[in-house]
């Protein structure tokens, strides 16, 4: 029996099996290029960084016939786009540490744990989503994120650790703290210049030290009554701070706490508060009201 195939049917089968082998080949480079890779006994397997010059780049599921359930990427300076795929639990500490190029990551909801400083100095990063299994934000994960466009902590999340966003806000003007945060650390989002406003929810419990030092153009904020502590330099150097409502749950604010708030007028401290450090107000306003 004689088949015939059309010249056009024949053109569009070769396109296919061209793609195909250039997926193909996509995948071998890919492989290739993944750095260092630790296999274990339990049929896991690590991947500790990548060597080729891909703009977009897939972290593969299998390396081996081993399934990646951590990522550790650090001082990789490739790739602008990345997809951790699912099945990955675990992003190491300094994972993307210096890696200036990355712009935008995925990462799956299978993660249970991402480690300090993960991101750190990824100043061209702009968009990352925390999976809803992270219970803390360790501390400095996201230092020097400079070129972060939002900013949502979600309800899952407990606690935000130290300098976690330190100096990573210059293009946001607010931060989403949901319900459900207990802790925020010490200089947590130090020298978040263009964050105007913030709210803190009433499940948080602790704010740290130098918690929003040198947020300079922070113009109001919200300290729930569950806070019992303003702690030292929290507010320092808020210089647009114009006015702030201390809630009767507060009984002592620190030294340094309102240091250079020199845009805040007025102030109501509540019968509650049974020690103010006497430089807690050093360098505001001279006229600045303080309501008792």
């Amino acid at each position: 029996m004689l088949i015939t195939v059309k010249l056009t049917d024949l053109k569009s089968v070769i396109l296919k099996i061209r793609k195909v082998i250039d997926m193909l080949a996509k995948m071998v480079l890919r492989m290739k290029d993944l750095c260092a890779t630790d296999s274990f006994d339990d049929g896991t397997a690590i991947v500790q960084g990548y060597s080729g010059s891909e703009t977009d780049i897939e972290i593969p599921s299998l390396i081996r016939g081993r399934k990646v359930t951590e990522v550790i990427w650090s001082y990789t300076n490739a790739g602008k786009r990345i997809k951790i795929p699912d099945g990955v639990i675990r992003i190491g500490k300094w994972a993307f540490s210096d890696c200036f190029s990355i712009e935008s990551i995925a990462i799956p909801d299978t993660v249970t744990s991402i480690g300090a400083a993960a991101f750190e100095n990824c100043n061209s990063l702009q968009s990352v989503s925390i999976p809803p299994k992270i219970t803390n934000i360790e501390n400095s994960t996201f230092k020097k994120c400079k070129s972060l466009k939002n900013i949502v902590i979600p309800s899952n999340v407990i606690s935000i650790g130290d300098s976690a966003f330190f100096f990573c806000c210059s293009n946001i003007t607010s931060v989403t703290i949901q319900n459900g945060v207990k802790e925020i650390g010490d200089s947590a989002f130090v020298g978040c210049e263009s964050l105007e406003s913030i709210a803190i929810p009433d499940s948080v419990t602790s704010i740290g030290k130098s918690a929003f030092y040198d947020c300079s153009s922070l113009k109001s904020i919200t300290i729930p009554s569950s806070i019992t502590n303003i702690s030292n330099w929290t507010f320092h150097n808020c210089t647009s701070l114009t006015s702030i409502k201390i809630p009767n749950s507060v009984t002592s604010v620190g030294y340094g706490a309102f240091w250079g708030c020199e845009s805040l007028a007025s102030i109501t401290i509540p019968d509650s508060v049974i020690s103010i450090d006497e430089d807690a107000f050093n360098g505001c306003r001279t006229d600045l009201i303080i309501k008792r």
